[in-house]
């Protein structure tokens, strides 16, 4: 998902994609369903065992819960699709994924592994108007970017500069 997609997602969200009530690792499973349908048109059990670093009967066992409630076709020995349900939550988690991701990343200046590690952490957990949010928060530093503020920069500079942990160390010795 590029970043126009992630804008342009962020408006056209089905409400049942928000409101799936799916556990955090249900929504890796589906999430990973997705980005292997998108590399190869399908998924089979054991990319999506080895997407996850889980073992294949644990995949089973996920896809029959999908299946049952309405995310994927699924058949025992057969390929995994996700049906349209499926992939608007899918689309909806990718979505909070690349938000937050990019958020770390742009703005906090976190490096890209980290910030898709932690990315994946909080997406599970995270109301979707307060993605939306850091959404349009990225969108203003880079509207203001354009205008000749660098915030993004700036904000990096004062993270790296030795008086900002100063100041925060100095912050916490004044607390106590």
């Amino acid at each position: 998902m590029n970043e126009a997609d992630i804008i342009e997602h962020a408006g056209h969200l089905p409400e049942e994609a928000a409101a799936s009530g799916l556990t955090a690792s249900l929504e890796d499973y589906l999430e990973a369903i997705y980005w292997l349908c998108q590399e190869h048109g399908v998924a089979r059990v054991n990319q999506i065992a080895k997407r996850l670093g889980v073992n294949m009967s644990s995949v089973t066992g996920a896809l029959k819960h999908l299946s049952e409630k309405g995310y994927i076709a699924y058949d025992p020995y057969q390929f995994i699709r996700l049906n349209d349900r499926g992939e608007a939550a899918a689309r909806d988690i990718v979505w909070r994924h690349e938000v937050l991701k990019r958020f770390l990343v742009e703005v906090l200046d976190v490096e890209e592994e980290l910030a898709g590690d932690s990315a994946c952490k909080i997406e599970h957990h995270m109301d979707r108007r307060v993605l939306g949010r850091l959404l349009r928060f990225v969108e203003f530093l880079d509207r203001k970017s354009k205008e000749g503020t660098d915030w993004p920069r700036e904000f990096v500079r004062f993270l790296r500069s030795a008086s900002a942990g100063q100041g925060r160390e100095s912050d916490r010795k004044d607390e106590d």
